[in-house]
């Protein structure tokens, strides 16, 4: 289970990073269309939800999160429920969101899969080791040395 919880969390963190930075890819070609609609984009949001200093520490936070789910630490796992109850709460305030079908798909797997890792990390076996009982590792982790 702990192998499982591990490569959703890799996998979730590697789609969103795609999601993020795609625009700045040469990946992110499309029609001066689609330009104009994505300036679109953030229309209507709060201005904290814009702010770069805000976007770049939650960035932080789900990496750092991301690294304490993987190595099955109580605060990483706190913290990534957290950033995702955040994300769904702050998302009707966010504004306009305008996507290309490849970061669509980067963002929406993202989000699946940070919520099977919740659910395993909070709901299985490895439940237990998150809690700090490292008698009860969880299936394909090795003790820590």
């Amino acid at each position: 289970m702990g192998g499982l919880i591990r490569a959703f969390v890799v996998v979730a963190t590697a789609s969103w990073a795609i999601y993020f930075f795609l625009p700045l890819t040469p990946f992110a070609s499309q029609s001066e269309f689609y330009w104009q609609l994505e300036s679109a984009s953030g229309t209507g949001a709060l201005p904290l939800l814009l702010n770069p200093i805000v976007v770049w520490v939650q960035a932080f936070a789900w990496l750092a999160a991301a690294l304490g789910m993987i190595a099955f630490r109580r605060w990483g796992r706190s913290l990534y429920l957290l950033l995702t109850v955040f994300y769904l709460f702050s998302t009707p305030f966010a504004g306009i969101l305008v996507l290309s079908p490849a970061a669509a798909f980067m963002l929406h797997l993202s989000l699946v899969l940070d919520g099977a890792a919740l659910a395993l990390a909070y709901l299985s076996s490895a439940a237990n080791h998150y809690e700090g009982d490292a008698t009860k590792l969880p299936d394909g982790v090795e003790p820590d040395s």
